[in-house]
């Protein structure tokens, strides 16, 4: 192996570590700034096109 290839080696080692190492740090900030605690409750969901049909044939037996 030579003296180039060594080098270059080392370099690409450490280019995928460097690439490795800011997407740990990117991952772990995502987790613990970006994802929500505890959520409020909302207000009460309107019902889906289908729940309604289905409430509306319910006498239709």
């Amino acid at each position: 192996m030579s003296n180039t290839e060594r080098k270059a080696t080392q370099g690409m080692v450490k280019f995928v570590l460097t690439i490795f190492v800011v997407a740990m740090i990117v991952a772990v900030a995502y987790l613990a700034f970006f994802t929500p605690g505890v959520v409020e409750p909302g207000p009460p969901k309107s019902p889906t096109a289908t729940e309604a049909a289905s409430n509306r044939n319910e006498g239709w037996h």
